[in-house]
């Protein structure tokens, strides 16, 4: 955790007309690690104002210089490096004093939002929380909604209405202003809720309102607290449905009425999942930039409360359109990288949309995925845990990785590795149901096979006719699993993950690049049995890589599906074209006449041998796995021309 306690008095004044914000702020900041402190980070990220300084600091009436951390000019930096005159040591305080001017961004719905640092904040290695204490000058017609408990409102001098604020361990000091927004409110379980409207929000203040405190006297029942005092509600933007979490205690919820009938259910659910963000970010607090994790537990809370209070169950569902699941599935489909741990500037040049796809898709996929494979009442454990240990904390996937072990008692390195290093996906299908009559009871074996590179075990369920079901499942490490159902009464069907909780990619879905790239993997591993196996969904896809179908042709052959090994090394031939130089034209021909010979069609065989010969092409090639090589098509066409082909069984390596 960070060693540095800060404490901001801030003062500003707000001009709406000029659009411009100007303050001045102390910021104390107390030294409580071990080592000395010789510099700062500051940011301040509101545009820089003409005809007036931007940013100033000073330490004991010493103006400090602001060093730029990526921009060559002071107006347009973000990010700041202060040098201190002399170092601070442990358990030392210093008081820095900011001046600050700049632009406010553009109202939207006539409200001027603003997230954070639009005053100087001070930025260290961990996030961290903070105190305030701010003084806001408005015009008096203005209302002020922010971060911030009012300790008190009164009117100024100059025609400006004074706000008093204070907040404590904040990780975020946010606000809102607006000429017509108006508040009512409640209390609930010791929290204050004030939900904030403009005249077109304000039919929906009231539902809010009370969603809002039914959804906080429920997570304090079932998790036993709510970690802030506060809790404001204010209207988002119009073009959007759902909402976000505008700072701590501050949650935005855009328009519900062009969701119809439907706006009243959702309204309760999408304030329980904003409220979600209050536990998950701004009480246990995240460094990552793919923020997988506290979006994936606060669905899991939002779920908590949706199962109690009966709402659809709908959006946590595969199968489910615009489910959290489905939007991972989607990305899948369209062949995105949906890896979480790979750098945020190569996921901005992708353009898709991979806060929907990756953080909140796959975010929560995964929880739930680990909740199946724990069981309830673990992953609760851990989740409770979590909120205990990392209050006010910086807590990161590997942190919550070693708390999953810890609790659960499981090596789950296998399952991390592959949801948040790779772009690996589940697919399963059922390969085989064989049913029979045994003594009396209604016998099936069912046999369940992956086709995807991801492992899990999965829930294999069968429906009886009175609509019971009994479930078993699979081992992760087996490929292929087959399991014995029996039953007194007669079974109607059988299904993989019935409760649809998995990430479940049919192998009819699985979309180009994925199918090449476990064909690759496959045949590069030597399990030519499952490369084969993805022959259909290849052919469907039309795959248009010649080392894909080539790799495919010999894990073909090798299984001895022969017919489709053929056609895999024809497909070749299709895509480089008969006369190409490449070295696979030739061998493709030769494989064909192996093929050939195996099948005892010798004329044909040498007519495919006296193909490759044509072509000329002397590169040297090897298959070690049939002891073919190092040696030229031309010079083994020749030989087998002379000598037909007989089948070697693989040589495993060694």
């Amino acid at each position: 955790m960070n060693m540095v306690r800060s404490r901001y008095i801030i003062t500003i004044k707000f001009d709406p007309k000029e659009k411009l914000l100007s303050g001045s702020e102390q910021v104390h900041v107390l030294n409580t690690s071990r080592k000395t402190l010789d510099d700062l980070t500051v940011c301040y990220r509101l545009p820089f104002p003409h005809g007036k300084e931007r940013l100033s600091v000073e330490l004991n009436g010493e103006k400090l210089s602001l060093i730029c951390m990526k921009e060559t000019r002071l107006a347009y930096e973000k990010f700041f490096l202060i040098r201190l005159p002399t170092e601070l040591p442990s358990g030392k305080e210093l008081c820095l004093i900011f001046r600050f001017s700049g632009r406010m961004p553009s109202p939207r719905r006539d409200l001027i939002y603003l997230r954070d640092s639009w005053y100087p904040k001070l930025i260290f290695s961990k996030p961290s929380v903070s105190s305030y204490e701010v003084r806001a000058l408005v015009p008096e017609q203005y209302c002020l909604a922010s971060s911030g408990a009012e300790i008190n409102v009164k009117n100024s001098e100059n025609g400006l209405k004074e706000y008093s604020l204070k907040a404590d361990k904040v990780w975020k000091f946010g606000m809102v202003l607006g000429k017509e927004l108006r508040y009512i409110e409640d209390k609930v379980n010791g929290v204050t809720i004030r939900s904030y409207y403009i005249p077109e929000t304000e039919k929906w203040c009231r539902v809010l309102l009370d969603n809002a405190c039914d959804a906080i006297a429920f997570y304090c029942e079932e998790f036993g607290f709510y970690p802030h005092e506060i809790l404001n509600i204010i209207p988002g933007f119009k073009e959007y449905t759902g909402g976000f979490p505008l700072a701590t205690n501050v949650i935005a919820i855009h328009d519900l009425d062009k969701l119809g009938e439907k706006a009243l259910e959702y309204s309760k659910w999408i304030i329980a999942h904003e409220i979600g963000h209050m536990y998950w970010g701004h009480y246990v607090l995240s460094s990552e930039a793919l923020d997988w994790l506290m979006i994936g537990l606060g669905i899991y809370m939002d779920r908590q409360y949706s199962e109690a209070r009966g709402l659809s169950l709908k959006r946590y569902k595969r199968d489910e359109k615009w489910s959290f699941i489905e939007r991972y599935l989607e990305g899948l489909r369209k062949g995105y990288d949906t890896t979480i741990m790979q750098p945020l500037e190569k996921l901005v040049r992708t353009g898709f949309d991979w806060n929907n796809i990756i953080i909140h898709g796959k975010g929560y996929a995964i929880i739930s995925m680990l909740e199946l494979l724990l069981g309830k009442e673990t992953f609760r454990r851990i989740h409770d845990e979590g909120l205990r240990r990392y209050a006010y904390k910086d807590m990161r996937s590997e942190d919550f990785k070693k708390l999953c072990e810890e609790v659960s008692g499981e090596d789950l390195d296998w399952f991390f590795y592959q949801w948040l290093y790779t772009n690996r996906f589940l697919s399963y299908k059922i390969s085989q149901e064989e049913k029979a009559m045994v003594n009396g009871l209604y016998r099936v074996r069912v046999a369940v096979k992956r086709i995807g590179s991801a492992v899990m075990p999965i829930p294999v369920a069968i429906i009886l006719r009175n609509g019971e079901r009994i479930i078993k499942w699979t081992d992760k490490r087996l490929r292929i699993d087959t399991l014995t159902f029996e039953s007194k009464l007669p079974i109607e069907r059988v299904e993989l993950d019935p409760d649809k909780v998995l990430p479940l990619l049919r192998p009819e879905e699985i979309p180009e690049q994925l199918v090449a790239d476990e064909i690759y993997k496959c045949f590069a591993e030597g399990n030519y049995s499952a490369a084969a196996d993805l022959y259909e969904i290849a052919v469907k896809r039309d795959l248009r890589d010649a080392n894909v179908w080539f790799s495919l042709g010999l894990s073909l052959y090798d299984v001895k599906r022969y017919e489709e090994a053929i056609d895999s090394f024809k497909k070749v031939l299709e895509i480089l074209g008969e006369t190409s130089e490449n070295p696979w034209v030739a061998w493709s021909y030769i494989w064909i006449g192996h093929i050939l010979d195996i099948l005892r069609k010798r004329k044909e065989a040498i007519r495919m041998y006296q193909k490759a010969i044509d072509t000329g092409n002397k590169t040297k090639v090897q298959f070690a796995q049939y002891s073919i090589g190092p040696i030229d098509a031309v010079t083994w066409a020749s030989e087998r021309v002379r000598e037909p082909f007989i089948r070697k069984e693989r040589i495993l390596p060694s």
